[in-house]
């Protein structure tokens, strides 16, 4: 039996506001998408997570 991981490519809105609320640093929309079920190890297009947005800064 082969066991798979799930993808975590982003692909639905709370992961893209998720990212696009840490590219600007703001908190508020942060908690609010991580509220609304984001998934905090989702990845953009350029296989970032919002953290690594926010330490790019």
């Amino acid at each position: 039996m082969t066991q798979t991981t799930k993808d975590k490519t982003m692909t639905t809105s709370p992961e893209a506001e998720l990212h696009r609320a840490a590219a600007k640093g703001n908190m508020a929309r942060i908690t609010t998408s991580l509220e609304a079920g984001a998934d905090i190890e989702a990845r953009n297009k350029y296989g970032l997570t919002a953290l690594h947005v926010v330490a790019e800064g």
